[in-house]
């Protein structure tokens, strides 16, 4: 009788042990499928993240070089002495206002997916382009008024000095998001 109890025993013991057994691999399948799921989840999120920056930095370059190449245009015409009409002037002024409106909606809306570098580089730029605008503006009233080019020295180099900091952060700007997609 005491084999058939050892026995007994052994086998009770056993199957609780593989019992247990079971139950502790089954939570730890569990567990792992669960990390699983959430690290899918993540690269997923993360992933539909990098596409809208992605696409969001394609938008801002694109504006950001119109923008940049109608200041060019505006400040060549001061700098070539070419009388400039308001007609000259509000074309040009318009199309780069219009710019600065679409990347300002831009920071609006994508805020949240712009690192602070980037956010810092066109702000500075959305408040700069107003400031040429009204120079070229004030400029062509003055030529209108005196039926003559008026573009002095000082004015002068204050359409190079508003130019050469937006073309600065056109720089910076364009040089970031090629780091941040890695063109280079």
């Amino acid at each position: 009788m005491e084999w058939k109890q050892i026995i007994t025993t052994i086998i009770s013991a056993s199957f609780i042990v593989a019992l247990i057994e079971f139950f502790i691999k089954q939570s730890y399948v569990k567990l792992l499928d669960k990390k699983i799921e959430e690290a899918k989840e993540d690269i997923r999120r993360r992933s539909k993240v990098y596409d809208m920056q992605f696409d969001t930095y394609l938008l801002i370059s694109g504006l950001v070089y119109r923008a940049r190449n109608t200041a060019r245009d505006i400040k060549l015409q001061f700098e070539n002495s070419i009388h400039l009409t308001p007609e000259i002037t509000n074309d040009l002024a318009s199309r780069l206002m219009s710019y600065n409106h679409a990347i300002i909606e831009l920071l609006y809306e994508k805020r949240a997916i712009l690192s602070r570098e980037i956010f810092i580089y066109i702000h500075e730029l959305k408040n700069l382009i107003p400031f040429l605008v009204r120079l070229s503006e004030r400029t062509s009233r003055k030529n209108r008024i005196n039926e003559k080019d008026y573009v002095n020295k000082e004015m002068m180099n204050e359409f190079q000095d508003i130019y050469n900091k937006i073309d600065n952060l056109y720089n910076l700007i364009n040089e970031f998001i090629q780091n941040e997609i890695k063109v280079r």
